[in-house]
């Protein structure tokens, strides 16, 4: 088991699980104690803000598991997870890029695009002493916002409308139950998103705070904090929400602020953001990614063309399979609460007019209106639809999710509950509720099943059936010659090139031209399977491990290169390629340039059998044992890579780890320049005869400049939080004084 000492148990890895949950405790009571003191009402206070997070609980039931749940993103997020902790394991921090067996070809994605999952699986990591597995953790996330967006959209509510606090746990209610948001989650694996749904109602409600003319600091402050960890949990996200955030600070420096503080407020508020940000604009800059929207083609068109695959469903019932585009949605509820806000926009005024004109550019934008739609993304900058994609309703549909029910707070506000008042909101609002419900009940019943076993899913995460999944090279838009979409093995990813930068030594050829004369250790025999609808003709081999850990599989394949597939299993081994080609031309596979050679490195343990079984005819194979030291290039460590070998001539050593500036290497102890080999791989110059190279990554000094002063400032938020507490008052007091409230008794 991954980072677990223990056998996975069916709730998280175990009850050690619950201490992140005590969070929630500790949240509850202060919102509780905040929201009713000022009419003891604690009781009811307490049961709608447990209700609402039930609600939440029920709905990511599923995720209460140390198995995985989801696809290949998702088993992607996981392998981040699971070397940004290795790496921590090895003192390595901050983690800038791959290094351990879950990515050592130096993935950054998440770890620089969106480091907030990997920072907050890590936070579980300690706070549960290092015992779950590494889909417990990444579960405890997908929990951790679904609770906590529930948890900020019913105190956001309730500091904008006190005196409707039934109101305030339907309006939670329907934000978490947008299908959009748990449609995204598992039919698409946008975990990414979803990290950011704590943060988006708390964004509006500091927005709402700045719009009505608040002289209060605090509004700032969450607004500002917000949008920051909304950045880190998803740029696309944040990107979009920008924007909205520095129209609030101006429309309240023109109509708000005077003489002086009308220039240095908005300067205060800008700096804050950048310094906050200053660690994710120097990572994504420091990357030098040159891609633009011309790998779409058309961007605005292939945006179009998806909005229009997904119309009419995105306004009709959700329906099984969840996937399909159409389920990506806001949702009849949401739909009505934004019409509601229309019609109630005389009363709200400046806010009112804001949320219109925001939530309706949104919505604007993933209408397929013929003509119009494509020339409105046609404006669109190309970096802001390459962090936006071709599926912008991910993207948008949470945050008009989220600023919706802080709409309809501000709307309320407005409105004294009275009995035929409440009555007549508070049923809208349960039947919303009971409908959203159903709607979303159809993706709940997806996740359960694609939620795997936990034995299953610690499989997946051994290193003998690690898979570096595409998103690895997706950012720099590239795929070296020799990537497999399959299991890689380290031990054999290391190339020595010529000074010419051509193929000088590849291990696996080396240690089978080495081996040529053994004879063969399995041979394949005809096997019929019998399946529930059909007879399937498969050949297998079989051969014992017997003490030995590592092994060369030499294929032969019949000409020209079959269609089918191969399958490895046994003994912890889980493997499955498809040919003629799974990957690049020169990775494993049956084409004319493919590799025929498959190493396989166990685990410590007792014999075992390995089983290979494929369908396609006419194939042989050989297997052979060997060692690591009988290796030409021997990888001796990967945190750092560590790698001996004796070069025949002077060359290069070319590495599997993706080519960004701040790479550093010692030759025989001597500091040596990196160069970018023509795969876009590391590779680092050797002479002739014994060498021992270390490759290491220090980042430029800027980005590690940049991640302690963004810490720094961090650091100082809660500070500056504690001070405008301090100075105004209890969260409950925010001053809006555009919108007119008529009550404080709270029903």
């Amino acid at each position: 088991m991954i980072f677990s000492s223990q056998a996975p148990l069916a709730f998280l890895g175990g009850p050690i699980a619950l201490v992140p949950l005590i969070l929630f405790v500790v949240v509850d009571a202060v919102l509780v104690f905040t929201f009713a003191r000022s009419d003891r009402s604690w009781r009811a206070e307490a049961a709608g803000l447990l209700a609402v997070q039930a609600l939440a609980v029920w709905l990511v039931a599923a995720f209460f598991t140390s198995g995985h749940l989801g696809a290949g993103d998702s088993y992607h997020y996981g392998l981040q997870l699971a070397d940004f902790i290795t790496q921590l394991r090895h003192g390595v921090f901050p983690v800038f890029v791959g290094q351990s067996e879950f990515g050592f070809n130096g993935n950054i994605h998440t770890l620089r695009t969106a480091p907030y999952y990997v920072h907050l699986g890590a936070a579980f990591h300690v706070l549960t002493g290092g015992r779950l597995p590494v889909y417990a953790l990444q579960n405890l996330c997908v929990i951790f916002s679904a609770v906590g967006g529930v948890t900020s959209a019913y105190a956001a509510v309730r500091v904008l409308a006190p005196a409707w606090r039934a109101a305030a746990a339907a309006l939670a209610a329907l934000y978490i139950l947008c299908p959009a948001l748990l449609g995204s989650l598992i039919g698409m694996d946008m975990y990414a998103t979803f990290m950011t749904l704590p943060w988006l109602p708390f964004f509006w409600m500091g927005l709402v705070g700045i719009l009505t003319e608040s002289d209060d600091t605090r509004a700032r402050i969450i607004a500002t904090a917000a949008l920051v960890l909304v950045w880190y949990a998803h740029p696309a996200v944040g990107l979009w929400l920008t924007p909205f955030w520095v129209i609030a600070i101006g429309v309240h420096s023109v109509r708000g602020d005077q003489g002086y503080r009308r220039f240095i407020r908005p300067l205060l508020a800008a700096a804050t953001l950048g310094w906050l940000l200053t660690y994710l604009v120097v990572s994504v800059q420091t990357l030098e990614l040159t891609y633009s929207n011309v790998r779409f083609g058309s961007a605005p068109l292939s945006i179009v063309n998806n909005l229009r695959a997904a119309w009419p469903s995105a306004w009709l019932p959700v329906v099984a399979p969840i996937g399909n585009l159409g389920n990506l949605q806001l949702g009849y509820a949401l739909s009505a609460l934004w019409l509601a806000g229309l019609a109630g926009i005389s009363r709200t005024r400046l806010p009112g007019v804001f949320f219109a004109l925001t939530t309706g550019i949104l919505l604007l934008l993933l209408l397929p209106l013929p003509g119009l739609t494509q020339a409105l993304w046609s404006f669109v900058p190309d970096g802001v639809i390459n962090a936006t994609n071709i599926w912008p309703m991910q993207r948008f549909y949470p945050i008009i999710a989220a600023a919706l029910p802080i709409w309809a707070a501000i709307t309320l506000r407005t409105f004294a509950p009275v009995p035929r008042t409440s009555a007549l909101v508070l049923g809208s609002l349960a039947l919303s509720v009971v409908w959203s419900i159903w709607q979303v009940k159809v993706a709940r019943d997806h996740t359960w099943l694609v939620r795997q076993t936990p034995a299953a899913s610690a499989e997946l995460l051994a290193p003998v059936n690690v898979a570096l999944t595409r998103s690895s090279y997706l950012m720099f838009e590239f795929y070296p010659a020799y990537y497999s979409h399959g299991v890689i093995d380290p031990l054999f990813e290391n190339r020595l090139l010529d000074a010419s930068m051509h193929l000088l030594i590849d291990n696996a050829a080396a240690l089978y031209a080495r081996k040529s004369l053994t004879p063969p250790f399995a041979t394949l025999t005809p096997l019929r399977i019998l399946t529930r609808y059909a007879e399937v003709r498969r050949r297998e081999a079989t051969f014992r491990t017997d003490g030995h850990s590592h092994y060369l599989l030499a294929f032969d394949f019949p000409a020209p290169p079959p269609d089918g597939d191969i399958q490895l299993f046994g003994g912890g081994l889980n493997r499955h390629y498809v040919l003629p080609e799974f990957g690049s031309p020169l990775a494993f596979g049956a084409g004319s340039k493919s590799s025929p050679y498959l190493p396989i490195s166990l685990p410590p343990g007792p014999p075992a059998t390995i089983t290979l079984r494929t369908e396609i005819p006419g194939v042989t194979a050989r297997v052979f044992t060997y060692s690591p030291e009988e290796l030409p290039i021997h990888t001796t460590g990967l945190i750092p890579l560590q790698i001996k070998l004796d070069s025949p001539e002077a060359g290069f050593l070319e590495s599997p780890r993706v080519f960004i500036p701040g790479y550093v290497a010692k030759v025989n102890g001597i500091a040596t320049a990196v160069v970018r080999s023509p795969e876009g791989l590391v590779a680092v110059p050797v002479p002739a005869g014994p060498a021992e190279v270390i490759i290491a990554y220090e980042g430029p000094f800027k980005l590690r400049a940049a991640y302690w002063f963004s810490i720094a400032g961090f650091l100082l938020l809660p500070v500056a939080a504690i001070w405008a507490w301090r100075r105004s008052g209890r969260l409950g007091t925010l001053e809006f004084k555009s919108l007119a409230p008529k009550t404080s008794a709270a029903i």
